[in-house]
């Protein structure tokens, strides 16, 4: 009886033991799979109960999974949030604190760059290290830290189209359209104190460039035979920059309530919703082209002048179809933006505009086709005067005048060419670094616990934005200077 007694005793202690052992399940996320394990256990380590609920923490950093800033990054992220499990061993497996730590390094360097901070959620610190049971860093195919695990190949880290919604919106976000959005006034992607740099730093430029184009537009008003052709253009560039500038000082005073936001709750993240956001986006990127063309047009006038000279009324009778170019060939990037939604709404500078990932096509080429076709008239028209200032010193005749043009002509381009060419690259740089920046400032916001008020970070390259917007006004600078050269002359 007794020795019944003892197997029954047995025999339930190893029915508990059994029962004892986690439940895995199958991984079903796609990102998450051909890890070299395919079982999870929930709940995982940051406190999700089901893998619905892991893939919307998951769904978080997608941003810097696609980033792939480090080849164990899908390994470590995914061992956090679809932690390993194995029927022989109780609970699931954390990765080890060495994975964590070769994963922060490898990412730290893109994080500073971006002015992030590493996520708390992945703190170094909180993993274990050998000889407890983790995931370390895979080396020849070993994946866990363990003499009964099995070894199993990782695969090339590849970024599979993971479609998820978030969850929960950090604080100062509102889920739209299955995104976060900033709300309306409140300090979302950046701090306070760099908009209101940013917005002081605009309204400075603006006005200065407003005043400088005015008193230009007005000393034509004054003597309207001073801007003759070739100079023409000069004076419609002038007043266009102008238009420009009033424009941009206004934005900036009506502010972010006014010009980015829907029904005064979130930034507008469809342009058509805001009037004032759409038509000041369409306005301030037609202008911009409209500037530069009107440059493009000069540098023509100039080398039908000097190259096949053309007299200045055969110039002044081609006006009409110099308007009809500048604005139909203006009119239709500006339209195509609008139109397909190619718009957004900028939290920092407080307006509406092309968006950063679509402005090399709207903005940097067409801008680009301008400036080089400005660029070979301006060669053309170079060697034209040169082949006359030749002429002029082979006949003995003075060519003071002529050395004076040719300086002015020079110094117009140069003027003309450094800060747009310093705008390009702004604009280049930032249609690759302001959408991953703000993606990994979601980041940011959604780990951190302590910043209710305002983001911990700094907003990366604000420097960028600061050059960019003074460049975009500085190029009408030129017409001002070609004027006071022209009375200096007179």
């Amino acid at each position: 009886m007794n020795v019944i007694f003892v197997v029954f005793l047995t025999f339930v202690g190893v029915c508990c033991g059994l029962n004892s052992f986690p439940q895995c399940e199958k991984i079903s996320l796609t990102v998450c799979q051909h890890l070299g394990y395919n079982t999870t256990l929930m709940p995982n380590f940051v406190g999700h109960n089901t893998q619905f609920e892991a893939s919307k923490g998951l769904q978080t950093f997608q941003p810097l999974l696609r980033y792939n800033c480090s080849q164990h990054l899908r390994l470590f992220v995914c061992s956090v949030f679809i932690p390993f499990c194995s029927e022989h061993v109780p609970g699931a497996v954390p990765a080890c604190r060495a994975l964590c730590e070769t994963v922060r390094d490898d990412c730290m360097p893109i994080l500073n760059n971006f002015s992030l901070p590493w996520p708390a959620e992945l703190d170094c610190d909180r993993f274990p290290a050998p000889p407890a049971l983790c995931m370390q860093v895979p080396s020849n195919e070993e994946v866990l830290h363990h003499p009964t695990t099995s070894n199993s190949s990782v695969l090339e880290l590849q970024i599979n189209n993971f479609k998820s919604t978030y969850s929960n919106c950090p604080p100062r976000f509102q889920s739209v359209d299955d995104s976060c959005t900033p709300l309306c006034g409140e300090d979302a992607y950046y701090r306070a104190a760099d908009k209101t740099y940013t917005k002081i730093w605009t309204a400075v430029w603006s006005a200065v460039c407003a005043i400088l184009c005015g008193i230009l537009v007005l000393t034509f008003c004054v003597d309207s035979t001073r801007f003759q052709y070739p100079e023409r253009p000069l004076l419609f560039m002038s007043v266009c920059a102008l238009i420009y500038s009033v424009l941009t000082f206004v934005i900036t005073l009506l502010g972010p309530r006014n010009m980015i936001c829907n029904n005064n709750e979130y930034l507008v993240t469809k342009p058509a919703d805001n009037i004032l956001c759409i038509s000041s986006a369409f306005v301030l990127h037609f202008l911009e082209l409209v500037i530069r063309l009107w440059w493009t047009i000069f540098s023509l006038c100039w080398y039908l002048h000097a190259w096949c000279e053309w007299s200045n009324e055969s110039l002044a009778g081609m006006s009409s179809l110099f308007h009809a170019i500048v604005y139909g060939f203006c009119g239709i990037p500006s339209l195509l933006a609008v139109a397909t939604g190619h718009v957004t709404s900028d939290e920092l500078t407080g307006s509406c505009m092309v968006k950063e990932e679509s402005s090399l096509w709207f903005i940097v080429v067409p801008h680009g086709i301008f400036v080089v076709i400005g660029c070979v008239f301006c060669i053309g028209t170079a060697n034209a005067l040169f082949k006359v200032r030749r002429s002029l010193l082979a006949a003995a005749k003075s060519v003071d005048k002529l050395q004076r043009l040719m300086y002015r002509l020079a110094i117009f381009t140069l003027l003309f060419l450094s800060p747009e060419i310093c705008y390009l690259i702004c604009t280049t740089y930032e249609s690759w670094h302001r959408p991953w920046w703000k993606s990994l400032a979601l980041i940011s916001a959604l780990d951190c616990k302590n910043c209710s008020q305002q983001p911990v970070y700094h907003s990366a390259k604000l420097q960028v934005v600061l050059v960019k917007i003074a460049t975009n006004l500085l190029v009408i600078l030129p017409c001002v200077m070609w004027s006071e050269l022209s009375e200096s002359d007179c």
